[in-house]
């Protein structure tokens, strides 16, 4: 009997399958931009802040400043990177139900399988150092590593191997989890990610 992360992969991969029309396409990346912008960085704040709030935080405004407004334009730098990647080279968007047909490994997916995260990641950072402190930042960090590790880990590496099979295979092999590595000459070697 499959457990639940194959359960959940093969339901998305049902979507992700799917062709889209161009407003659909755009529909959903303005959608999952506001989520990903918007509702996301607010509901990992408030957590944050709920998890760290006690934390007394020293820097001041213009230091916070300092640091993170480069880790906001580096994150949605790495972001938009991504995106046009999906477009360009996949035909589609990073939301499921307007997903690539093609295996991107283009533009930032040459270097990481997940730079969406890790812009993410960075982006957040930012705009908790900005908005409150760089606890909240760190604090926002963490939540979207470890939430966005769980999701890649568990559900979509198994529905991009089920959508995309060897082809997929060969690229996990090859290219590292999140950190990238610019050192292309390594990248015969094998990039592990975590495993559910």
């Amino acid at each position: 009997m499959p457990g639940i992360f194959e359960v959940l992969a093969e339901r998305i991969s049902s979507v992700t399958s799917r062709q889209r029309s161009l407003i659909f396409k755009i529909l959903s990346l303005i959608g999952g931009g506001m989520i990903f912008l918007m509702v996301f960085p607010f509901l990992l704040g408030a957590i944050s802040k709920t998890i760290l709030g006690a934390i007394p935080e020293g820097a001041p405004l213009f230091v916070r400043y300092i640091i993170g407004i480069p880790c906001i334009a580096v994150g949605l730098g790495i972001l938009i990177w991504a995106v046009k990647a999906f477009w360009s080279s996949g035909g589609g968007t990073p939301s499921p139900i307007a997903a690539p047909q093609l295996l991107v490994t283009t533009g930032p997916y040459r270097y990481c399988r997940n730079p969406i995260q890790l812009g993410a990641m960075i982006l957040y950072f930012g705009m908790g150092a900005v908005a409150d402190s760089i606890i909240a930042g760190t604090g926002m960090c963490g939540l979207a590593l470890i939430l966005g590790t769980l999701y890649h880990s568990c559900i979509e590496e198994k529905e991009l191997q089920r959508r995309f099979g060897e082809q997929y295979l060969q690229y996990r092999k090859r290219t590292p989890f999140l950190i990238p590595r610019f050192n292309l000459r390594a990248a015969d070697k094998d990039s592990a990610s975590p495993q559910c």
